[in-house]
């Protein structure tokens, strides 16, 4: 009888071989859930961004008598009542105590509540692209349409609201 006190080269290659498919399913499986929570936990917090966004800017407009200015992209101011539709980096409100401003810097994606126009205001939004507004029904409200994106993710947001102090 011939004992065999170790391993063939044969038994070594499958050992082998069964061990690097194991490792190589593992490590798919790894990547695809690390993928999959980055893209849930991106969507969720997007959602989020868009729901407090637009909680806070449709009570900034009901509080308003209407719309003050509109500032473009390129920073020139567009003549108000002639506005029907575009893309904007601010608006401003008219409200019973001053002016309340809406307005986006495009190169961090932030957005910001301008209480004072005399300063920058208060980040009230990270993540967005860019802000659209269209005048409703001759002036009594606006539809905001804002995208909002983190890493492939990419979250439209339109709503419309109407002043209620005019």
């Amino acid at each position: 009888m011939i004992k065999n006190d170790g391993f063939l080269i044969i038994e070594l290659v499958i050992y082998l071989f069964i061990t690097s498919i194991i490792t190589v399913l593992l490590f798919n499986i790894f990547k695809f859930s690390i993928n999959t929570f980055s893209k849930t936990e991106a969507n969720v917090e997007i959602q989020q961004q868009a729901q407090f966004l637009k909680e806070l800017i449709e009570d900034r407009v009901q509080r308003s008598k209407g719309i003050d200015s509109i500032i473009n992209v390129n920073g020139q101011r567009v003549n108000v009542r002639n506005f029907k539709k575009g893309q904007i980096r601010e608006i401003r409100l008219a409200q019973n105590d001053g002016l309340v401003g809406i307005y986006i810097d495009s190169k961090s994606k932030k957005m910001f509540l301008r209480t004072d126009m005399n300063y920058n205001g208060y980040e009230i939004g990270n993540y967005v692209n860019k802000m659209e507004i269209e005048n409703v029904e001759n002036g009594k409200g606006i539809t905001f349409i804002l995208q909002i994106q983190k890493k492939d993710e990419i979250f439209d947001l339109e709503f419309t609201s109407y002043f209620r102090n005019n």
